[in-house]
């Protein structure tokens, strides 16, 4: 009795979320390739017909791969987030080819193609704000964003629960009506129109969501990941897919972070480049130097002289800059000014010195 109570369950289950992939894999839209492969890994172990004697898992184990296999392509992936199953089965029977999935069978009077699938949400533009330190040595920063989400409850339903959404009694679920329109006396054309009574939806909801109030949508925070790569320049953009507004119906839109270089105390950088001042006494100036610079890594970089420095004498440190995106193995140079301190004042027995020196 028990194993049956257990597979009638799982019947049940299957049958209200078999049409979204995201669903059975338990994860949403936004989720990365390495939350697809968890999710499938651990639902797999969990639902393979081998461990499982007692019921039939069966059924539920193939859903969960079919879901893995589509969204795990990024080109599956894409064409079911904009088209369905439908467009799928339409690219398998060799419907595909660059355009529409349903290119070949939308179209009106006039031969222009209607849009199908799901909208992409709008995309949002930041600016990020980055040390220097962290453009030279590399890092992953964890930004907090507060942005639209699905409500956790109704997942977007707008229905406090699945027995309060119901098939439109007006045009039967389709989401359109045919109705009779008079184009001169006497004659009628039948036009396909957007049903009034569920707005297009083909459902209505009798109760709404005690936690969204039938919004369909929340505000929620999160923390997203964003890698920041070795000597990435100013402007460089990083694109989280899917990390924007979730929404019914849409695909979460991208988050695009827009990369600058936050003002640093004692470098300033000009692309692969870095300079810096250096203060050296007027002795040092005369008599020559040795001091170390302390870099964004920690490392210490030696800047000699054993003879006169001039002020506003510049110093290079070659494969001392920044290192080149995408070749962290090249690097800039590193340019240092010298700025000679004068002293405020010199006692008679230092002038006389000096001009015994310089005569």
């Amino acid at each position: 009795m028990r194993a049956f109570l257990i597979l009638a369950l799982l019947c049940t289950v299957l049958a209200h979320i078999a049409d979204d992939y995201y669903e059975i894999l338990g994860i949403t839209s936004r989720a990365s390739q390495e939350d697809i492969k968890k999710s499938y890994r651990k639902l797999a172990r969990q639902y393979h017909p081998d461990k499982n004697t007692e019921t039939d898992t069966s059924d539920m184990f193939q859903a969960i791969a079919e879901a893995y296999e589509v969204l795990s392509d990024p080109d599956k992936r894409s064409t079911y987030d904009q088209y369905g199953k439908e467009g799928l089965e339409n690219e398998a029977k060799g419907g595909g080819g660059g355009g529409s999935p349903f290119s070949s069978f939308f179209s009106n009077f006039g031969g222009q193609q209607q849009k199908q699938g799901k909208p992409k949400g709008t995309e949002a533009n930041i600016f990020l704000d980055v040390s220097l330190e962290d453009l030279y040595n590399g890092r992953t920063l964890q930004v907090e964003v507060v942005n639209q989400q699905l409500c956790s409850h109704c997942r977007g339903t707008g229905a406090n629960s699945k027995d309060d959404v119901h098939t439109c009694t007006k045009c039967k679920g389709s989401g359109t009506r045919v109705v009779k329109q008079q184009i001169a006396p006497g004659f009628y054309q039948q036009v396909q129109t957007q049903c009034n009574a569920c707005g297009g939806k083909g459902r209505v909801v009798k109760k709404k969501c005690h936690k969204c109030h039938g919004r369909k949508v929340e505000l929620g925070q999160r923390i997203l990941s964003i890698d920041v790569e070795q000597g990435m320049p100013n402007g460089e953009r990083i694109v989280l897919a899917r990390a924007g507004d979730e929404g019914p119906g849409i695909i979460p839109g991208d988050i695009v972070y827009t990369i600058r270089t936050a003002p640093h105390p004692m470098f300033v950088r000009r692309g692969i480049h870095l300079y810096t001042r250096l203060s050296i006494t007027l002795a040092e100036a005369l008599l020559g130097f040795e001091k170390k610079i302390t870099h964004l890594d920690g490392h210490e970089v030696t800047i000699e002289r054993d003879s006169v420095s001039q002020p506003g004498q510049v110093i290079s440190k070659e494969h001392e800059g920044m290192p080149q995106h995408n070749m962290p193995s090249e690097s800039g140079t590193l340019y240092v000014e010298i700025q000679v301190v004068m002293p405020s004042k010199l006692s008679e027995d230092q002038k006389a010195a000096i001009k015994a020196a310089v005569a």
